[in-house]
């Protein structure tokens, strides 16, 4: 609830409080709080994202959250492009790329309705979200375009004018 509503301070205690007392449990919890999900699977960090709280994000990341798909497939990625949040969208991806983590972001992950991250990051119209989506590194272009297999596209079958017509539009 916590990240929910962005309250960074009461995040930051309920975890050191919880880590303190983990350190001194005997075998250690098979699941750390930070990655603690609701009913639906959703964890802190997707709701943080959702809402935009980028110090909140910032400090889950921080303590060692993992981006983790919800019953509906939706990441906290998902989230935070869905709701136009472009620097929470950027924070997420710069602090998995970083880390070399097995973890690395796909924008093009889709979820169980058969939606990216990038899909989402179009629908409220902010051009910096879907800036650094496309931007990632697994937005690669064969990908984007369905991946034509490195195919050549016919301009004159998919109703492109290129201007090579033949036209002499322009020519003495």
């Amino acid at each position: 609830i916590c990240a929910r509503y962005g309250e960074v301070d009461a995040c930051r205690a309920i975890l050191d409080v919880w880590s303190s007392k983990q350190q001194h449990q005997q075998p250690p919890p098979a699941q750390s709080i930070v990655n603690a999900h609701d009913d639906s699977l959703s964890t802190s960090l997707h709701k943080a994202s959702a809402n935009g709280y980028l110090s909140t994000v910032q400090l889950l990341l921080s303590r060692g959250a993992d981006h983790l798909p919800n019953d509906s497939g939706n990441t906290p990625l998902h989230w935070a492009a869905a709701s136009g949040h472009a620097e929470v969208v950027n924070m997420l991806l710069s602090h998995y790329d970083a880390s070399k983590q097995q973890q690395q972001l796909d924008v093009l992950l889709k979820n169980n309705f058969g939606r990216s991250a990038l899909t989402e990051g179009f629908q409220p119209g902010n051009t910096k979200t879907v800036e650094y989506l496309l931007n990632h590194d697994s937005a690669e272009e064969d990908r984007l375009i369905g991946g034509l297999d490195g195919k050549a596209v016919d301009d004159d079958k998919m109703g492109v004018d290129n201007g090579d017509s033949g036209d002499a539009v322009g020519k003495d």
